[in-house]
């Protein structure tokens, strides 16, 4: 799995999370939203770069298929007290997606707060993939890697990655240093007033 974890000062923010769940939980919704909208172009250049074009035709073109549970909830009227009357439907759907496709759909963000401090964390999950396969997950974020051709370990093939994290990660790393100072900021003009605690000083 590869993971960024832009830092925030621990004490701080969680420091920032607890006064604003104080006063408002909406204001907490707030901050972590801010915190969220300020790592998203990372994520989607993660994204964009893994469903782009590969290095070489061969690379990773055979394509995964699994089944998915789906359930469908639909409403088909009210009863005598007004209240919606729903069906719900079972399916079992079809999905068919590249080991690249489904490295950009396991790629995300999540705001945490715990006792050591807060985290802005950028994450590529390869939960999508078969457990013989997630390894991808590191290999293609190589420039190259080698495997067994077809399983034979007497027989080594060289197949070209496409750096796809670190690098895109550090391209946005100002960016996002300063999206998330003004987004612990606004929270702060907020909270100050009501707590007496001083304005940031950067």
């Amino acid at each position: 799995m590869a993971r960024s974890n832009p830092s925030i000062d621990a004490r701080e923010f969680s420091q920032l999370l607890k006064q604003a769940g104080e006063f408002d939980k909406k204001l907490t919704n707030q901050l972590r939203r801010n915190l969220r909208k300020a790592a998203e172009p990372a994520v989607k250049d993660v994204q964009s770069k893994l469903k782009g074009p590969p290095p070489s035709a061969a690379s990773n073109s055979r394509r995964i298929t699994r089944y998915v549970n789906k359930t469908k909830r639909t409403k088909t009227g009210v009863d005598e007290n007004g209240k919606g009357v729903f069906t719900v439907t079972k399916s079992i759907v079809r999905e068919s997606f590249s080991v690249r496709e489904a490295l950009a759909r396991g790629t995300s963000l999540a705001v945490t707060k715990a006792k050591s401090g807060g985290r802005v964390s950028i994450k590529t999950s390869p939960r999508l993939l078969p457990a013989n396969r997630r390894v991808m997950a590191k290999a293609y974020n190589k420039e190259s890697w080698r495997h067994p051709t077809f399983g034979n370990s007497e027989v080594w093939h060289e197949q070209s990655g496409n750096p796809y994290f670190g690098a895109v990660i550090l391209e946005h790393r100002r960016a996002l240093a300063a999206a998330v100072e003004r987004a612990l900021d606004e929270a702060v003009d907020i909270v100050a007033p009501r707590t007496g605690r001083a304005r940031r000083v950067r």
